[in-house]
């Protein structure tokens, strides 16, 4: 299922998911909307690459090595 559409997938998915993760973000002083703008670009960029099956881009979790391209 594609992450870019008219709705994100679990967004209008019937039936209803069982669950749900939500996340708060503090920001440093000074951030304003372009700032937030831009996190919101790579959080939502990160979340397309997992669904596609490749690593987010400054992924540095043990477990997703593997899926680095040149490794075994």
């Amino acid at each position: 299922m594609p992450f870019h559409g008219v709705h994100q997938p679990g967004i209008d998915t019937l039936p209803a998911q069982a669950h749900a993760v939500l996340v708060a973000l503090d920001l440093r002083p000074g951030s304003g909307p372009a700032d937030v703008a831009r996190l919101l670009r790579l959080l939502s960029d990160d979340a397309a690459r997992l669904m596609e099956g490749r690593i987010p881009l400054a992924a540095e979790d043990p477990e997703l090595a593997h899926c680095r391209p040149g490794s075994p």
